[in-house]
C-alpha cells in the first residue's frame, strides 16, 4: 500500500434525533476505518464527515469526498477509505466516477465490508457495479415509501415536516389542530397587516405575546396555507380542519405579503456579490434606504443588530473599485483572467512534476535530508494546488483589460465579475469618532491577491528547490567518491 496514506470518509443521509440499529453513527464508521487502517497498515492522514447528505447526490454535490479525489489526485493521498459501500454512495455514476479517477492515478478505493473497490477487470467491475446498484436500488425504494407514507400522513392530517406555524399544534395522534391559545393572536397580527402594518410592526407585536420569530419567518408565517386548515406536502393536499383565519382577510394579506411580479436588479456594484458585511455581527449588507440622489448600504439583519451599519452605497461601490483597479493594474499591466487561470495551473502541474522527479532521485540522498526536502518540495505542490484551485473557483468570466483605460467601457456585470474574482469580503464597521466614510472600510483580498508578486515568488521558489535538490544530489555523489 501507498506510504502516502488514506482519508476516510464518513456519511450520514440524515442525523436529527436517530438512533437504533439503523443508524449508523459516524463514531462507529470511525472505529471501522481506523480499525481496516491499523489491519492493512495504512496511515489515516485524516477523516471527513458528510452529515446530512444524500448517498444519491452527484460527486459535485459532495464537496469531501470530492476533495478526497482530488488530493489522491494531487498525489497528497493515495486511497479513500469508508465503513460500508453504503457510505460511500448509493449511486452507481458517483462509484464510477470515484474509482475510476481514483484508480487513474494509482489509488485505491476501499469500503469495511466490501474490500477494495475496483474498475480495473471486468470482474471487479462487476461485483463493485453489484453493490452500487443494491445500494441505488435501497435508496429509491426508501424513496417510494417515504412518498407513500407522505401521502397517507397529509390524508390523516400529520404533518410531514417538524414545524409548525404559531397556532397550530399537535394532538396526541400527531394530527394537526388549532392551538386555542393562540389563535386570538394570531389572527389579530393578520388583522394589524391587513391595516397597513409593517412586517418589522407584526414581528414586535408577537414577540410582546412570547412568540419568537425572525423577519423572514414572519413573511412565511402570514403567508402559510395551514390557517385555512389546507396541508399542503409535494403533489399531496387535504382540508384538515376548518380555516382559523377568515379566507378573504388571508387573500387581502398576501397581497401585502407577497412580491408581485420579478424583483427589480440593483444597479449598484456591490449590491448582488454577497462580499459586503457588517463589522458587528457579520452579516451580508443589502440596499438600504434610497433617495434621487443617494442609496445607501445596510446590514441584513439590522432588527437584531446590536449595532448594524449604514453607509452610502457610492463610498464603497467607488473605494472597491479603485482598489481593484489598482492590484490589477499592479500585478499584471494587462489583467487576464484566463492568464491567471492557466498560470496557476502551470505552476500547480510543475510544482507536482518536479516533485516526483525529486522523489524517484533522492534515493541516494541521505535519509534526514531527504525527509526535509521533501517535505519543502511538497508544501510548494500544496501551495501551488491551492493558487490554482481559488483562482479557478472565484473567476466568474475572462476578461482582458487595462483597468487604466478600459474600466468604464466594461459592463456593470464584468465589473462585478472582475471585483468577486479578486475580493474575498469587504468589511463595514460602524461609524465612529475619527471613522466616517471611507475609512470604516476594510477590503480582504483572495491570499494569491494580497501580494502582487505571488506567482513569480512562487516560480522562484520552485526553482530555487530544485537546484538544491541538484545540489545535493551532487555533494552525495561526491561523498561517495
Amino acid at each position: 500500500m501507498d506510504s502516502r496514506g488514506a482519508i476516510g470518509i464518513i456519511r450520514v443521509s440524515h442525523v436529527g434525533g436517530r438512533d437504533g440499529e439503523s443508524f449508523i453513527s459516524p463514531d462507529d464508521q470511525r472505529k471501522r476505518i481506523e480499525s481496516v487502517c491499523a489491519n492493512e497498515g495504512i496511515e489515516l492522514v485524516r477523516v471527513e464527515q458528510e452529515l446530512d447528505t444524500s448517498g444519491g447526490n452527484d460527486l459535485v454535490h459532495r464537496p469531501k469526498l470530492l476533495k478526497a479525489v482530488e488530493d489522491i489526485e494531487s498525489g497528497t493521498a493515495s486511497a479513500i477509505v469508508s465503513a460500508y459501500f453504503t457510505r460511500l454512495t448509493r449511486s452507481t455514476k458517483v462509484k464510477d466516477e470515484v474509482v475510476d479517477r481514483v484508480e487513474a492515478v494509482g489509488g485505491d478505493v476501499i469500503t469495511v465490508d466490501v474490500g477494495k473497490v475496483s474498475n480495473k477487470t471486468a470482474a471487479s467491475r462487476l461485483t463493485g457495479g453489484m453493490h452500487a446498484l443494491f445500494a441505488e436500488y435501497q435508496r429509491m425504494e426508501a424513496k417510494e415509501r417515504g412518498e407513500i407514507a407522505a401521502e397517507n400522513a397529509v390524508a390523516r392530517g400529520v404533518a410531514p415536516f417538524p414545524k409548525l406555524p404559531p397556532g397550530i399544534t399537535r394532538d396526541q395522534n400527531k394530527r394537526m389542530v388549532p392551538d386555542p391559545a393562540v389563535v386570538p393572536i394570531v389572527r389579530e397580527a393578520f388583522e394589524m397587516r391587513d391595516k397597513g402594518a409593517g412586517i418589522a410592526e407584526v414581528r414586535r407585536f408577537l414577540q410582546a405575546h412570547g412568540i419568537e420569530r425572525a423577519y423572514s419567518a414572519v413573511c412565511r408565517m402570514l403567508a402559510s396555507p395551514l390557517y385555512l386548515g389546507t396541508l399542503k406536502f409535494g403533489d399531496h393536499q387535504a382540508q384538515v380542519f376548518e380555516p382559523i383565519i377568515d379566507p378573504d382577510l388571508f387573500r387581502r394579506v398576501q397581497k401585502r405579503v407577497l412580491p408581485r411580479g420579478r424583483k427589480a436588479k440593483s444597479p449598484r456594484l456591490l449590491a448582488r456579490l454577497g462580499i459586503l458585511r457588517c463589522a458587528t455581527c457579520g452579516s451580508r449588507m443589502v440596499i438600504g434606504s434610497s433617495h434621487v440622489s443617494w442609496v445607501t448600504y445596510r446590514c441584513g439583519k439590522s432588527l437584531d443588530c446590536t449595532r448594524s451599519v449604514n453607509i452610502m452605497a457610492d463610498t464603497v461601490d467607488e473605494l472597491v473599485a479603485n482598489e481593484v483597479r489598482q492590484v490589477i493594474s499592479e500585478q499584471y499591466g494587462r489583467a487576464s483572467a484566463d492568464e491567471a487561470i492557466h498560470d496557476a495551473k502551470a505552476e500547480r502541474d510543475a510544482a507536482q512534476e518536479r516533485l516526483e522527479e525529486a522523489v524517484e532521485a533522492f534515493e541516494s540522498i541521505p535519509k534526514d535530508l531527504r525527509k526535509k526536502k521533501l517535505a519543502e518540495l511538497t508544501a510548494e505542490a500544496e501551495t501551488a494546488q491551492t493558487a490554482y484551485k481559488q483562482i479557478a473557483d472565484t473567476q466568474a468570466f475572462a476578461v482582458e483589460i487595462d483597468p487604466e483605460t478600459d474600466w468604464d467601457d466594461l459592463t456593470m456585470d464584468e465589473k462585478r465579475a472582475l471585483i468577486k474574482a479578486n475580493v474575498e469580503s469587504v468589511i463595514v464597521a460602524p461609524a465612529a469618532n475619527g471613522f466616517k466614510g471611507a475609512d470604516r472600510v476594510t477590503i480582504h483580498f483572495y491570499a494569491f491577491r494580497r501580494d502582487e508578486r505571488a506567482v513569480r515568488r512562487l516560480r522562484r521558489g520552485l526553482g530555487k528547490a530544485v537546484d538544491d535538490t541538484q545540489r545535493l544530489l551532487d555533494r552525495a555523489a561526491q561523498d561517495r567518491v
